[in-house]
């Protein structure tokens, strides 16, 4: 589970995304909603089955007054 806050006034959508390696050219949405969230779960990451390596996570917010914004990506890696 990955946990945290989604939310704006005008948010009408998030997601959470994860792509490979430092700077992905693809992203893959694993979790998102239309409701805000204050500190609960924003979606799920399963790693089972991922090779080793570098992996990037952010999250996505669609706002009706300043459009799409991007959280500060959060980089990881995963192990065998």
């Amino acid at each position: 589970q990955v946990f945290g806050f989604a939310y704006s006034t005008g948010m009408q959508s998030y997601r959470l995304e994860v792509g490979a390696g430092a700077s992905p050219s693809s992203w893959q949405a694993i979790g998102g909603g239309s409701a805000p969230v204050q500190g609960g779960s924003l979606g799920a990451w399963n790693t089972a089955g991922l090779s080793a390596g570098t992996y990037t996570m952010r999250l996505v917010v669609e706002d009706r007054a300043a459009g799409t914004v991007y959280s500060s990506p959060v980089v990881f890696t995963v192990g065998p």
